[in-house]
């Protein structure tokens, strides 16, 4: 249960960094994006840049990946994650200073154009220390989808079936009798336990790449792959598991005979 809850708080800042991301984005693109409007001065079609407005929305952006920050260290662990919002959060307060200044400049503060140009040449530094972190990032949450983050407990849950099926078997040595009825009994029990077991490691592995498409902006990727996939591979391991443990009941119930 730990465990679990752990891994929904990760999801949970996975999306949040996500969602800040894009808001930075847009604000950094408005900024330094080249558009007609910042170079045609004419009433109606130029508008100025509000720096007002994005330092205060830098600076709830900065924020909130503070308590990001916050929630990462209390669980004690140096990742990828924890890098990345470290230099993200750095290159938000970087670009919040520039527009503090420009800010001040457009209400006559002196600002030169040696100093600009100096803070936006860190920023540009921090910005390619963020998208490397990135890159890195990216990687690691494709091959944790791909391993399906279910790896670890795979054991545990193979140990938990075979004693489930084990017990009643032995509890019940004269249902479980090879016959057509008795077999049927197995079958249908080793159905419903393996049906249960196999829906939720199918959603484990459903919520892993529809999270790792929605951290890379992807509506289609990795989860319509994995759906297109899903029935055939789920439907014979299910298969298996049904005959395998359907077994493993009768051969118990055998022993207690």
């Amino acid at each position: 249960m730990l465990k679990d809850t752990e891994m929904n708080k990760q999801s949970e800042n996975l999306i949040l960094v996500n969602e800040i991301l894009q808001e930075y984005v847009a604000i950094h693109d408005q900024i330094f994006k080249p558009s007609l409007r910042k170079f045609i001065h004419i009433p109606g079609i130029f508008k100025p840049i509000d720096f007002g407005t994005h330092f205060k929305d830098l600076d709830a952006l900065s924020n909130e990946l503070k308590e990001v920050t916050v929630s990462i260290e209390q669980e004690d662990q140096h990742t990828v994650f924890q890098e990345y919002v470290t230099a993200l959060l750095s290159t938000i307060e970087k670009l919040r200073f520039l527009c503090e200044n420009l800010l001040a400049k457009s209400k006559g503060n002196s600002y030169s154009v040696e100093e600009y140009n100096s803070d936006v040449a860190s920023y540009q530094d921090l910005v390619a220390e963020y998208r490397a972190i990135g890159s890195k990032l990216n990687l690691q949450l494709a091959n944790a989808g791909m391993q399906g983050g279910m790896a670890k407990p795979a054991k545990t849950r193979r140990l938990i079936n075979h004693f489930v099926h084990i017990i009643i078997g032995l509890l019940f040595p004269a249902t479980f009798i090879w016959t057509t009825s008795g077999i049927l009994v197995a079958v249908l029990l080793s159905a419903g336990t393996q049906g249960i077991d196999q829906f939720r490691i199918y959603r484990h592995y459903q919520n892993e790449f529809q999270l790792i498409d929605k951290i890379h902006g992807i509506k289609e990727g990795r989860s319509a792959a994995f759906e297109l996939d899903t029935i055939f591979r789920h439907g014979q391991i299910f298969i298996f598991k049904v005959i395998w443990y359907g077994l493993v009941t009768m051969v118990a119930a055998g022993l207690r005979r």
